[in-house]
């Protein structure tokens, strides 16, 4: 008998394996990577097709919608189909088991990770090193060290989210997170990671006691609308540093976000704010003279994914987590909370490849009772 599950992990699986070794200095031809993501994506209308059809009356509507205007912006920003994943997936995730897909993402990343600094260490393929104030930044086969570091923050989170669910001990992960800490700040550089990976000890005991003692959280305001306090606070920050770029702080924010705000400033400067979505010159090489990216997901929304499709994807998230509060998936909730957080300065949050949760928003989740 044909399992809805399993049709969805095998397509989710290809998709991130795929969409993963771009990310890497790996030379795949484009038929290959195009052809399997076209399998994966056939998998998932398939899928859709025969179990949903009939049953997500509502969802499907909200689905389409969400889908007609990212296939909008994706084609307005000429850049690709990743923009595009989202929605798929997340259609497609609907009523298949939120612990599975998880399992599915952790397992894959992790192997394609392995594969690639094995692969890297081995001579098969080469990486990228920069220098940030005269020190070395390696990459270990990925296209830059900052994506190799949020890919293990991610694949850290979604371990750390199964961990709690099924109340497992803390003390093996809590070292593993000191030493990576230390490890990617000695070889990557990399400022922002690092943190959020030595932020995990002390978050992983919270949250493995707090599960025990089976708290609620308090403040619901504040837990449905995070998504949105989060732009505004980006919004405010970035803001602050354009009307006052010599103030003391703001200039140490920025230097320590390596140019994040600056680069933000310019690009508002140069594009403004756009309706459906625009192209945006992307350059994350500060060894070049044309380097440029917009290194938070909130402004990259406003300046390059579109106001629209920024509006439609904060509703859903507010009606995703308040399906969660009313099912008491608390520990879900935090990490949501976490990754909103770090999207000020990251922009990993809206890709399929790095944040599975987004695909608990349809999902069947499991008890955390």
């Amino acid at each position: 008998m044909i399992k809805k599950d399993d049709i969805f992990c095998l397509a989710l699986s290809i998709t991130l394996a795929i969409l993963v070794l771009k990310d890497t200095t790996f030379e795949l031809p484009k038929f290959f990577n195009y052809s399997a993501i076209g399998i994966a994506i056939l998998l998932v209308m398939f899928k859709v097709a025969y179990f949903d059809v009939k049953t997500n009356i509502k969802s499907g509507i909200l689905g389409i919608i969400f889908f007609i205007i990212s296939a909008i912006s994706c084609i307005k920003i000429g850049r690709g189909i990743g923009i595009l994943l989202i929605p798929i997936f997340m259609i497609g995730a609907y009523q298949i088991n939120f612990k599975k897909i998880v399992k599915t993402f952790l397992y894959t990343n992790t192997s394609i990770v392995v594969l690639v600094v094995t692969s890297f260490k081995i001579g098969i393929i080469s990486e990228v090193v920069s220098n940030r104030n005269g020190i070395l930044r390696h990459s270990f086969g990925f296209s830059w060290p900052t994506d190799f570091v949020s890919m293990i923050v991610y694949i850290l989170l979604a371990d750390l989210y199964l961990a709690l669910i099924e109340k497992k001990r803390m003390l093996f992960r809590e070292v593993l997170y000191i030493l990576l800490a230390v490890f990617t700040y000695s070889y990557c550089n990399s400022r922002l990671g690092s943190f959020y990976i030595i932020l995990l000890v002390p978050l992983s005991a919270y949250l493995y006691w707090w599960q025990i003692k089976q708290r609620k959280i308090k403040f619901e305001f504040v837990k449905k609308y995070f998504f949105i306090i989060c732009t505004i606070l980006s919004i405010l920050i970035v803001f602050l540093y354009k009307n006052n770029p010599n103030n003391i702080f703001m200039y140490n924010l920025n230097d320590l976000s390596s140019n994040r705000l600056a680069l933000t400033v310019d690009n508002l400067n140069l594009h403004g704010l756009t309706i459906w979505g625009q192209y945006i010159y992307n350059q994350a090489d500060s060894s070049v003279s044309s380097w440029n990216f917009i290194d938070s997901v909130y402004w990259a929304f406003l300046i390059e994914y579109g106001v629209i499709l920024f509006v439609l994807f904060e509703c859903i998230y507010i009606k995703a987590i308040k399906r969660f509060i009313s099912s008491r998936q608390n520990m879900l909730i935090i990490i949501l909370m976490l990754l909103c957080l770090m999207a000020v300065f990251e922009i990993h949050f809206y890709a399929l490849e790095y944040n599975i949760f987004l695909l608990s928003f349809f999902a069947k989740l499991p008890s955390e009772s």
